[in-house]
């Protein structure tokens, strides 16, 4: 899906060597092209990439997790979340976004889109293990264990999901990091989550998930919240750290883009 949407998001450049061949007025030499944007994951860089920076940033390693999330569709749809041995971890309802800001930052030399920004203000609604048991129609996620088990291509399901509406399953592996320069700050600390994310298929017969041959890479940088009584100084201070930390962290998935590039460009990267 994400090939099939790239090709359809190109360069600015290329469209308008596209919109040239297009067009029969020798005479206009100006050609313009709206610029345009799209929301996509990391799909330039290698995980170990993305790591090898985060650590010259001033990240430490700290922790590695599997997940498999599942949309199940009804009344009010919620999102699954089960562990790699199969039992389930959280459910969560859909997010209340209540912000949310995409930051361009400007075009260095050489660069012709550069890594897009998206700050995200938002509560989450998550239900651990034992408020789960309490929902009768959810209660056998919780009582039983095991709901799927792995394959070579993907996971054979528990017979709870054949009477479900999946509309969406993946499978993440994150590696965690976290900053070092907090100088005894709190507020200052950054959890900065790589994952490679595989989508999954729901078979026929709703008793498989198979693996989507390719899989996208996200970078997540998920900062601890200030306290309460900050002063707006302290507040603007805040807000400052972390869009430096991200625009850092932007500008170095550019160079490294612009470095090895082989001549094209499928798209806009987001952090």
């Amino acid at each position: 899906m994400l090939w099939n949407l790239n090709r359809f998001i190109t360069t600015i450049h290329l469209r308008k060597k596209e919109l040239r061949k297009k067009t029969k007025k020798k005479k206009n030499k100006c050609v313009t092209v709206p610029y345009t944007f799209s929301y996509q994951p990391v799909v330039h860089h290698s995980t170990g990439t993305i790591c090898d920076v985060l650590k010259n940033l001033g990240f430490s390693y700290s922790d590695m997790e599997t997940n498999i999330s599942i949309r199940i569709g009804g009344k009010d749809p919620v999102m699954c979340h089960f562990r790699e041995n199969g039992d389930l971890w959280t459910m969560n309802f859909s997010d209340i976004k209540w912000s949310m800001i995409t930051v361009i930052p400007e075009s260095s030399q050489g660069i012709m889109q550069p890594t897009n920004i998206r700050f995200r203000l938002q509560s989450f609604r998550y239900l651990n293990r034992n408020v789960v048991g309490l929902i009768e129609e959810y209660k056998p996620l919780v009582k039983r264990r095991d709901m799927f088990k792995t394959t070579p291509d993907g996971y054979i399901l528990d017979a709870f999901f054949q009477n479900k509406d999946i509309f969406y399953a993946r499978e993440k592996v994150t590696e965690i990091y976290r900053n070092l320069d907090l100088k005894d700050d709190l507020s200052l600390s950054l959890k900065v989550e790589v994952s490679r994310v595989t989508e999954l298929k729901l078979n026929d017969d709703k008793t498989k998930l198979l693996r989507n041959p390719s899989s996208t890479v996200e970078v997540n940088i998920c900062p601890s919240l200030p306290s309460l009584e900050s002063s707006n100084d302290e507040l603007k201070s805040y807000a400052r750290y972390i869009l430096d930390k991200a625009l850092t962290l932007a500008n170095m998935f550019d160079v490294i883009r612009n470095s090895s590039a082989s001549g094209s460009d499928d798209g806009t990267d987001q952090v």
